[in-house]
């Protein structure tokens, strides 16, 4: 286990980073982001009600002698003028000295060191018909879901980021000794990425530590049985100390804490353990340990990278902020100074982030209860790296929030499960993140991280890595903002969240062949991979309603319109004029199929059960609003989101501003094609043609006012009169193999020895 590998690479350049960004997992592997000034890494939205005239920045280390706790200092007013903020100097920051704490009470965390007790001895009086008698399992049970605010709460679960291990008691090995185990199992987790480990360890009497010698088993998804009589013996040579160690591993995402992968019976269960043989021989089936508690002679297992957080001054750091030419060169282009929180080992000059490094750094309570109900929060902090990606050195962030459910706790670490690299050398940035779709408005605290991930063994994208690094990341200039207006919801899209320019799914180039309405968002590393079937929307807060606006502004040649999208859903789509259409909630299957589990906050392009349409037509639960199947080469829709709380549904917020827009272009959608834009030829009559040139945007990102990229290209290209189609890649980039042929088009459509092509 470790780290995550579901994560996606993100790009940092030399370039003050001010881009609103919105982790989850392998469904949101996301697109790299290329950070700028004046740019938004995503769309931004208007709020259709006066807005909170700007933002408040809290920060800076003070007492709340109430609370017994150091928190975020509030701020006396509004504005950038008067954030407060972490600036770990000695003489503190507008006002609000330095805590004498160290890092400025903020707390440094060893990830892969997870020292909580969610493997033990349960019965069907705490886990229900998981078990009809006392097992050893790893999981929370129902309540303990509840407290620890869970999305999924049906049955019993288990969470992100796991690292649980136990161990039975050692023996020593005698050469040519029978030794055998046996023990039945139960699993229920994340299919690829999510593991139950049975491991053979050996003693190393030269290190004094436990090592392992073997996998004798592994499991995932939804599997049981028995196991064995597996032959330790073949694997001991006699005279070691052994034992047996029963591990579970979950990663950053998917699972019943965050509701994607619900369960019914926590991670793993075991039973009836037995080791036979000619020395050594118990049996184990935990009917006389109590519950929650482990076995005689049976342990917990602890085994951690280490936490290298700390407060460092800029005059003791080998690499200088200084290796950022900007600095030298544009005034005020970095803020860096005094000291700062860096990660790394000291005692390792020569590679200062272990191999095994996934730290991060914790901010005090940011007590924002004073300006309730505001949606809108950013994460803002400078941040100094010289971070190649083949050096396989990250920066991560995460935020967590209360009351983040009825029992009033906190809720998990949420993030966008991004991890960022620079790609043009050394860098000093402003970096902001729009964090408001993690956060509801009903929340009155949080607190926010900055982490340091070493992906180097792990290679996840196979590109290969240096097995070089330095001591950068260096974080500096710390503040969390709240702002906007209490009336309407706050939402945001990420690229991958999108609607996907598509080409037909027949592979051909047949102006009545149809396509999917897709986003980017896939959910496995198959080829051609799996998408995530519906375009996709999050926010924050109770009793929101969400709203899908398109039109379609093109129609194919020959698309035809005898389906109820055309006759009775939208009968005056054809014309080109706005229709809209109420979203629906998220909703998952579990893993073993028994039941759905909403995803609170995440709405899907589904019609919501009490949508006019869906009533009057009787359309099922799951209906897409644009339904896979049906648009033809030609048809292209232009669309927004808007939302609203159901108790004033005339007050909205609108996903992109549609209103403002750009100063180019003035208003502002979103739009996806059906490619090849075919359309009616002049002779003979009947046939179609379609454009000779397509350009195909791999970037697939946003630059200034929230416009993407290739937009910008189309919009050159026709000022030049070119008859081209534009393919915007949206799609994520974890193994960095990007193909055209990948994410839409085959050979047959883009072109190959005697096909139509392009």
């Amino acid at each position: 286990m470790r780290k995550v590998l579901a994560i996606s690479l993100v790009l940092l350049v030399a370039i003050v980073a001010t881009a609103a960004i919105a982790r989850a997992k392998e469904i949101e592997k996301p697109v790299p982001m290329l950070l700028d000034q004046g740019a938004r890494g995503l769309s931004q939205g208007i709020f259709g009600v006066a807005q909170a005239p700007d933002t408040f920045y809290y920060g800076g280390t003070v007492w709340d002698a109430g609370e017994g706790q150091w928190e975020a200092a509030p701020p006396t007013a509004a504005g950038w003028a008067n954030r407060m903020m972490w600036s770990f100097s000695s003489a503190g920051w507008n006002g609000i000295p330095h805590s004498g704490q160290n890092m400025d009470a903020w707390k440094g965390v060893d990830f892969t060191a997870d020292v909580n007790n969610y493997f033990n001895v349960e019965d069907g009086t705490t886990i229900g018909t998981c078990a009809t008698s006392k097992v050893l399992f790893c999981g929370l049970t129902n309540t303990e879901c509840s407290n620890a605010c869970y999305s999924d709460l049906n049955g019993t679960g288990y969470g992100n980021g796991w690292n649980q291990m136990v161990v039975c008691p050692s023996a020593t090995h005698n050469a040519g000794d029978a030794l055998t185990l046996t023990y039945d199992y139960a699993n229920e987790s994340e299919p690829g990425y999510d593991f139950t480990y049975v491991i053979l360890q050996t003693y190393d009497t030269i290190a004094s530590a436990w090592i392992d010698l073997q996998t004798l088993a592994t499991y995932d998804d939804l599997v049981s049985g028995t196991e064995g009589p597996i032959n330790l013996a073949a694997y001991l040579s006699g005279g070691e100390q052994w034992r047996i160690l029963f591990q579970f591993a979950s990663d950053g995402g998917w699972s019943d804490e965050d509701g994607w992968n619900p369960t019914s019976c926590g991670a793993v269960l075991f039973d009836n353990v037995v080791v036979a043989g000619t020395t050594t021989n118990w049996s184990e089936n935990f009917e006389t340990t109590a519950i929650d508690a482990l076995p005689s002679g049976w342990s917990k297992y602890v085994l951690g990278c280490g936490d290298y957080f700390r407060a460092e001054h800029i005059s003791n750091l080998t690499t200088p902020i200084s290796l950022d030419p900007c600095i030298a060169t544009v005034p005020n282009w970095c803020f860096i100074a005094d000291s700062m929180l860096v990660a790394f080992d000291p005692g390792d000059p020569s590679y200062p982030h272990p191999l095994c490094q996934d730290n991060y750094v914790e901010s005090p309570v940011i007590d924002f209860s004073g300006h309730p109900g505001l949606p809108g929060r950013y994460l803002v902090r400078e941040r100094f790296g010289d971070l190649p990606l083949n050096d396989h050195v990250f920066m991560y962030w995460q935020v967590k929030y209360k009351p983040g459910c009825a029992s009033g706790g906190w809720s998990p670490w949420l993030t966008d499960n991004y991890v960022w690299y620079t790609r043009e050398g050394a860098s000093c940035a402003q970096w902001t993140e729009d964090v408001s779709a993690y956060i509801p408005p009903t929340a009155t605290h949080a607190q926010m991280a900055m982490g340091v991930l070493n992906l180097c063994d792990e290679d996840p994208w196979n590109l290969g890595c240096t097995y070089t690094c330095n001591e950068s990341p260096y974080y500096d200039n710390i503040t969390f903002g709240v702002f906007g207006s209490p009336d309407s919801p706050y939402i945001t899209m990420r690229e991958l969240d999108h609607f996907q320019d598509q080409f037909a799914e027949d592979g051909s180039l047949n102006p009545t062949s149809t396509a999917d309405t897709r986003s980017p968002n896939y959910q496995s590393d198959l080829i051609p991979p799996i998408f995530g079937d519906t375009m996709a929307v999050r926010g924050g807060g109770a009793n929101v309603q969400v709203t899908l606006v398109f039109r379609m502004a093109n129609v194919g040649p020959q698309q035809p319109v005898t389906h109820p999208f055309f006759t009775t859903w939208f009968p005056t789509a054809t014309g080109g004029g706005w229709q809209e259409a109420r979203m629906d909630t998220c909703e998952v299957t579990s893993s073993d199929g028994t039941y759905t589990n909403a995803i609170s906050n995440w709405w899907m392009s589904c019609f919501h059960e009490s949508d006019p349409i869906a009533v009057a037509n009787g359309l099922p639960e799951g209906t897409e609003i644009l339904p896979n199947q049906l648009f033809c080469p030609g048809t292209g829709f232009e669309y927004f989101v808007k939302s609203a709380y159901t108790s004033t549904p005339g007050l909205v917020f609108t996903l992109p501003d549609t209103v403002n827009g750009d100063p180019i272009r003035g208003n502002r959608f979103e739009e996806f094609e059906i490619l090849p834009m075919m359309r009616p030829s002049v002779s003979p009559p009947g046939s179609v043609v379609w454009p000779c040139l397509i350009i195909a945007d791999h970037f697939g990102q946003r630059g200034n006012w929230g416009e993407q990229n290739s937009d910008r290209m189309a919009r050159h290209l026709a000022t030049l009169g070119y008859d081209y189609d534009m393919f915007g890649k949206l799609g994520p980039s974890s193994d960095l193999r990007n193909g055209i042929g990948r994410w839409a088009a085959n050979t047959g459509q883009i072109g190959g020895p005697g096909t139509p092509k392009y």
